[in-house]
């Protein structure tokens, strides 16, 4: 009895240690800090990539020191109603933790409280959405995403005019989403195999 559940705890402390050392990354942009306009088709940072519904070498932009919209390097979907899409490169599930969100003014408009709505593609094709609501152009707030977890993309649509939502991003929180090691499937069958072997002795 003993032996099954030192076997039974052995498999649990290991499946946590896994599930727990997933790398938590923060993409920050500070690789386009540069003194002019930072353009961009798509972006790749610390193993995930950023693309727009808008096929353009300017799809994306990065404002920089010299620019009236600067709040530190950042980034943003250079077109008013196309959608940003960020997913692996390497095509493994993530965890969507928070994302940094400043508005904008274009053309000295914009409307506090504009809402924008985060959507995550889950493994098996469920869905989540969370909508938050942008009020300080220029000022970044963090924005905690609940639910983001196992996903296989997320994705944001800027609104048609700058009144709605225009936004520049910084700062996500991603973490590959933890995947079981072989070697844990193993202990954690051990352990089971050892639960049946016990109960199988007390009905004896």
């Amino acid at each position: 009895m003993k032996r099954s559940i030192v076997a039974i705890i052995f498999a649990s402390l290991s499946l946590f240690t896994t599930l727990v050392s997933a790398e938590t990354v923060t993409i920050d942009f500070e690789s386009l800090t540069s003194p002019d306009l930072v353009y961009k088709s798509t972006y790749t940072e610390d193993g995930y990539r950023f693309i727009s519904s808008k096929s353009d070498p300017e799809a994306f932009l990065s404002w920089q020191t010299g620019s009236p919209y600067y709040s530190g390097t950042a980034f943003a979907n250079n077109f008013m109603g196309e959608t940003t899409t960020l997913s692996k490169l390497d095509g493994e599930l993530f965890n969507f933790n928070s994302i940094d969100l400043a508005g904008v003014y274009l053309n000295d408009f914009f409307i506090p409280g504009s809402v924008l709505k985060f959507n995550g593609l889950l493994v098996g094709g469920s869905t989540v959405s969370q909508d938050v609501k942008i009020n300080n152009p220029g000022v970044f707030t963090t924005f905690k995403l609940e639910g983001f977890s196992n996903l296989v993309s997320v994705s944001w649509t800027q609104g048609s005019t700058a009144m709605q939502n225009a936004h520049q991003f910084d700062n996500l929180v991603l973490s590959a989403a933890p995947v079981p090691e072989p070697s844990t499937w193993i202990l954690m069958a051990v352990g089971l195999i050892g639960m049946i072997s016990l109960r199988c002795r007390k009905i004896i």
